[in-house]
């Protein structure tokens, strides 16, 4: 189970999982009744089982997350025209929608069945991950309730225009301040506006007035790709000190991007206990390679400098090879210098003849001038 931990789609779900995935009703005092029941709900009518929209409908009610927040049902009249289905919304009882197109069933409910913004919260973030589009984040002073209606109706408009482009939300800023400073934002100046693309770990903090015009007109900057993200960073360094090069957000592309070098880089917390034991061996690795120009060991901390490159655990290894730089290559080895070495060895496309040379003895300039 990971759907909302809520009673009614806990129990939703178990309704799907143990009965039919549609109740059948027999009249509209029924579905009446049903709507009553389940305000948010879908009801497909057709002339017979036999109908192929029928099937269609079916698959869909079973197999799609979306629809363990509608309960559905059906009705059969065989002097129905054409089969359809009425989407029934609480936030809206008294105006159910209508769809032919069974085959965009599921879109049709993604799009129609929620709010066209509503406060973000434990029971829907997985269904606006699952959207696969940039989530708006309104932070607001729930305690300046004219305020907080004015951005929300402003949204609405906004989110209206970009309906299945864009998802929008609401929190409450004074309680989510560390949200909207990770995304950017200045968390002593409500209300503020920040976006987050979830796919692609990416942060979009507002700077303008909240106006219809303006926020739709940042929104779609979002999506076209002129508006920039933003990245959270550490100063850059003024000198580097150790063998290791120490890489921060602002620093990112300069550095890793950079396709004249390439670049091994760990992401690592100052807090993760892998990390602080490969400390020594990856100091040890960077020195080994220090006079090679076109190879960076380059090390980040990612719990204050935000990177595009999604990060699941700490310490997390990756290859950066010069020439595609498009796709780099996760390091899935044991965490030893000979490992380390073999890697680099494999993956080395600019730096490749310099790493042959240097050889596969994991020993240190100053081991190796100890051994002399």
């Amino acid at each position: 189970y990971d759907s909302g931990r809520t009673t009614d789609a806990m129990m939703n779900w178990i309704k799907k999982k143990t009965g039919p995935p549609a109740q059948t009703l027999a009249n509209e005092a029924e579905v009446s009744k049903f709507v009553e029941t389940s305000p948010s709900s879908v009801v497909g009518y057709f002339k017979s089982k036999e109908d192929p929209a029928y099937q269609t409908f079916l698959k869909a009610v079973s197999s799609e997350r979306s629809f363990e927040d509608f309960p559905a049902a059906e009705v059969f009249d065989e002097k129905l025209e054409a089969a359809y289905v009425k989407l029934y919304r609480e936030f809206e009882p008294n105006k159910p929608l209508e769809t032919k197109d069974f085959d965009g069933l599921v879109q049709f409910v993604k799009e129609n069945g929620y709010p066209l913004i509503e406060e973000i919260s434990a029971n829907n973030f997985q269904r606006f991950v699952d959207a696969g589009v940039p989530l708006g984040v309104a932070f607001l002073d729930f305690e300046k309730a004219e305020e907080k209606d004015k951005v929300i109706k402003t949204l609405e408009k906004v989110a209206e225009q970009l309906k299945g482009k864009f998802s929008w939300s609401f929190s409450n800023g004074k309680d989510y301040k560390d949200q909207l400073e990770a995304m950017g934002g200045e968390s002593d100046k409500l209300p503020a506006i920040a976006a987050m693309n979830l796919e692609e770990r990416k942060n979009y903090p507002y700077q303008g007035e909240i106006t219809e015009e303006e926020v739709l007109k940042w929104a779609k900057g979002i999506l076209d790709g002129s508006v920039k993200p933003f990245f959270r960073s550490d100063p850059i360094p003024e000198k580097q000190e150790g063998s290791v090069y120490v890489v921060v957000g602002k620093s990112y592309e300069d550095v890793v991007l950079d396709k004249t070098k390439d670049v091994l880089l760990e992401f690592y917390a100052p807090w993760c206990g892998h990390c602080k034991q490969l400390a020594p061996k990856y100091e040890k690795l960077a020195t080994k390679y220090q006079g090679i120009d076109n190879l960076v060991i380059a090390k980040i901390d990612a719990t204050t400098n935000d990177t595009p490159y999604p990060i699941e655990g700490f310490p997390t290894i990756v290859f950066f090879p010069a020439t595609d730089k498009e796709k780099p290559i996760p390091y899935e080895g044991d965490r030893s210098i000979s490992d380390l070495v073999g890697f680099i060895k494999e993956h080395a496309t600019v730096s490749k003849e310099a790493v042959e040379k240097a050889g596969s003895s994991t020993s240190t300039p100053e081991q190796k001038k100890d051994e002399l």
